[in-house]
């Protein structure tokens, strides 16, 4: 699947927790993160 570069502004809040999480290495970076949460919702709404 291509990807395509793009920005998001997030609480300080977010930032930390995925942060600890990268260090934890549940995510391989901010980038995987937010992709993964968005999935999680996607498929919890069924729209894809």
């Amino acid at each position: 699947m291509e990807k395509v570069k793009t920005s998001v502004t997030l609480s300080n809040e977010i930032l930390d927790w995925i942060d600890k999480e990268i260090e934890n290495r549940k995510f391989a970076s901010r980038s995987h993160a937010v992709e993964y949460c968005i999935n999680k919702i996607m498929k919890l709404n069924k729209t894809i």
